[in-house]
C-alpha cells in the first residue's frame, strides 16, 4: 500500500486546485508491516454533511415553525417574541445560511474536481485509479483561516491499482458500447478485462440456452440497454445494471471493472 500512496501523489500535482492524497510520514520509513502517514487536515466527507446538517437544523429551530415531525415548515416565532427580536433573529439566522451554502457549495466544486481527477488519471492518464472512493475515504478542511487548507485529501489507497493501455482502452470500449446501447462490443470490451482463465466460461453463458430459464448474457444486457421507462436511460445506470445482473449470473468482476461501477 506504501507504493500505491507514492503513486497517488499524483492527485496532488497541482497545488491550487485544492485536492491532495495522504502522504507517508517523511521521517518513518515504511516497511511491510509497518506505515506511518501524515494527519490529514478536516474531517471526512461523510461527516461534514452529516454536521453540516445539524448546523442547518441549529440556525432555523428558532425561526420555524415545525410539523408534528418536527421538520420545519414555514418562519415563526414563539409567543410574546417582540417584533424588533424577530427580525434580527431572521437577519442572522440568514447570513448564517448563505455563509453556509458558501462553503458547501465550494466543497462541492473540490469533490467534482477530484471525481474528473480521478476519472481523467483512471482512463486516460497514468491509468492509476482509488478503488474504493466514498465519503469516508475523503477528508473535507472546513477551517477556512488554515494556514495550508488543502480542499479534500484522498485516504486509504489499499485498493488503487493501475490500468495498463490495454485495460484503459477496454473500460472505454465499454462506456461507449453503453451510451449506444451496443451489446456486443460491451461483452467484448467486459471480456478482454477477465483473466484467461475466466473467459471460457463466460464465452460459454455469452451464448447460453436462450431460454426464459437460462437466457444469456447477450440477452440480459441487451434487455438493459433496451428497457423501457426511466430506469436505464443513463449510460452510468446501464453499466451499473449490466454489472450486477453479470454477477447475478456466477460472472466474477475483474477489479478494474470496479471503475465502470463507481
Amino acid at each position: 500500500e506504501a507504493d500505491n500512496v507514492v503513486a497517488g501523489q499524483i492527485y496532488t500535482d497541482n497545488p491550487f486546485n485544492g485536492i491532495a492524497a495522504m502522504k507517508l510520514h517523511p521521517l518513518v520509513k515504511a516497511t511491510p508491516s509497518i506505515m506511518v502517514l501524515e494527519k490529514a487536515p478536516g474531517t471526512t466527507v461523510d461527516r461534514y454533511f452529516t454536521d453540516t446538517k445539524a448546523k442547518y437544523q441549529a440556525i432555523v429551530k428558532d425561526v420555524m415553525v415545525t410539523d408534528v415531525d418536527g421538520k420545519p415548515t414555514a418562519i415563526g416565532f414563539k409567543n410574546g417574541t417582540s417584533y424588533i427580536a424577530q427580525l434580527r433573529a431572521r437577519k442572522q439566522a440568514f447570513d448564517e445560511l448563505k455563509s453556509l451554502r458558501r462553503s458547501m457549495e465550494a466543497k462541492q466544486k473540490k469533490l467534482v474536481e477530484l471525481s474528473r481527477k480521478w476519472v481523467q488519471e483512471a482512463l486516460f492518464g497514468s491509468g492509476l485509479f482509488h478503488g474504493d472512493m466514498h465519503g469516508g475515504n475523503i477528508m473535507i478542511d472546513d477551517n477556512p483561516v488554515a494556514a495550508e487548507n488543502k480542499g479534500v485529501t484522498i485516504l486509504d489507497f489499499g485498493n488503487a491499482h493501475k490500468l495498463s493501455r490495454e485495460q484503459q482502452e477496454s473500460v472505454l470500449l465499454m462506456v461507449g458500447a453503453a451510451s449506444v446501447q451496443d451489446t456486443n462490443r460491451f461483452l467484448d470490451g467486459f471480456r478482454a478485462l477477465l483473466p484467461p482463465e475466466s473467459r471460457a466460461e463466460f464465452d460459454r453463458k455469452r451464448a447460453g440456452e436462450g431460454t426464459d430459464e437460462n437466457p444469456s448474457l447477450h440477452a440480459i444486457v441487451h434487455a438493459i440497454f433496451y428497457k423501457d421507462g426511466t430506469t436505464c436511460k443513463q449510460t452510468g445506470q446501464r453499466i451499473l445494471a449490466c454489472l450486477q445482473e453479470l454477477q447475478k449470473e456466477g460472472i466474477e468482476l475483474p477489479g478494474v471493472a470496479a471503475l465502470n461501477d463507481k
